[in-house]
Order: structure tokens, then sequence, then C-alpha cells
């Protein structure tokens, strides 16, 4: 399966963005209309393609801004579907490295950040194992820099619903549909599950919770170290497929 990851502005055809739906819809509960109106906020997309069907796509939002005299960077994951059988393909990590090349020029001249507004465990674990430094985190205290750039992007993106004590964004309802990001008692004996349950302790009602990573070398060896894994995992997984069972049947 090769799937491509394509970065693009927000300039998109109506029929792109009834297709965008038409894979959105069956994972969450927003209507078509609220739907489109996020669409409107993010600046770039990240499209997920197996040739020419979209599988699943991410929402952008890259940001530059001064606070106290230092300039910052930033790259918002949000509004992520991918359908679930072409999870498990590094689209987020392909993401993460195609958007440091093509923005390379403003990671070295800001200090430069990933972040998202992770509504279940499920967003927030694909965070912690693609990053080797994020935060919040039950491994590291978050650094006072990073507490003042969140609560910056919290007041600045969530005005209205944003809170500054726990990091977190209030929702009106949880629009998660998808019954696997739900947490059980079997999810808490995971260390990281249960710190996010305990940080974000209204998640169940919908509630997010800001979550950030540095753009830096070791954060970006990380994801590079992750795509190179998994594409050996899926040769090897094939090859030993081409084994059992050869195109050619005569030839084994």
């Amino acid at each position: 399966m090769d799937l491509q990851v394509v970065i693009r502005d927000n300039q998109l055809s109506q029929e792109l963005k009834d297709k965008m739906w038409e894979v959105y819809q069956p994972y969450y509960s927003y209507t078509k209309e609220y739907f489109m109106d996020r669409v409107a906020k993010n600046n770039y997309y990240s499209f997920y393609m197996n040739g020419d069907q979209v599988v699943g796509f991410t929402g952008l939002r890259i940001n530059e801004f001064n606070i106290n005299g230092e300039n910052y960077f930033t790259i918002y994951f949000g509004q992520t579907v991918i359908k679930s059988e072409y999870r498990g393909s590094s689209l987020i990590q392909k993401t993460g490295i195609k958007l440091s090349i093509k923005f390379f020029h403003k990671l070295v001249s800001c200090k430069s950040f990933f972040w998202a507004d992770a509504l279940t465990f499920r967003s927030y674990q694909k965070i912690k194992k693609t990053l080797e430094q994020y935060y919040p985190s039950f491994r590291e205290e978050m650094p006072e820099e990073v507490k003042q750039l969140r609560n910056y992007i919290g007041q600045t993106h969530y005005p209205e619903t944003f809170c500054a004590k726990t990091g977190t964004v209030i929702k009106t309802e949880n629009v998660v549909t998808d019954t696997s990001a739900k947490i059980d008692e079997k999810h808490l004996a995971d260390p990281d599950i249960a710190f996010f349950a305990q940080t974000n302790k209204n998640h169940a009602e919908g509630h997010g919770l800001i979550t950030m990573g540095p753009i830096n070398t070791t954060n970006l060896i990380r994801i590079a170290v992750k795509i190179v894994k998994r594409s050996v995992c899926s040769l090897t997984k094939s090859a030993k497929i081409r084994t059992l069972f050869p195109e050619n049947p005569q030839a084994a």
C-alpha cells in the first residue's frame, strides 16, 4: 500500500471538501455545517492519498508570533481523521517531516513547536509515540517558557473556553463517536493514559488537552527513526507474504 502525504494550502474545491466530509463523518458527531466552519479555520491541510482517493487528512494552523521579544513558529495538528484500514502507516510522522522541510527557514529562525488539542487518550498517545519531548507529561515538568507559550496559544485560539490552570479546552459536547477512544479501567494501567485522564479530568465530556512538542533535533530524529522502522517492517511483511503466496505458484 503506497500511501502519499500531500501538503497544500486551504484553497480547496467544494468537491474536495465534500470528499473530506465523507471520510470524517463516521468518526465524529459534528454537523456538516460545523465541519465546514472548522475547515475554514485551518490555513493548510495534509492529505493522505491512496492513488486519487482521499483516505484521511489533518488540518493545520501554521502561525508565527512574538512573545516577550522571542519569535515563535507553531504548527497545529487537528481535525485529523484516517480511515481505520489505513492507520499505522506513519502518516502523521511523515506529515511532520514534510512540514519541517517545507518550513525549514522558519525552524532555524524561531523557537518552533508542534501542538494539538488532544480530545482523547489516543490523540495524546499518538503525540507521545511520535515525539521524544512533549508536554504535559508525567516524565518531565513543563518548563515555564513552554507553559507561557501554551497559555498564549490557548488564549489566542480558544479565548472563551481555555483554562490556563489545567491547560484544557472546554467543549460543549463530546463529538468523538469512535468507541475505541473511550478510556476503560484496563487502559489506566498505562501511565501515560492515566496521566492524560488525571490531567484532563473532563475528557469524557469531550474536553481537550493542549499538548506540545518542540520541533528540535531530538524530536525530528525520533520521527525519522519511527518512519524507517515502520517501512522496514512493512517491507519484511510483504516479502513474507510473497514467499507464502507467490504470484507464480509454479516458481515456488
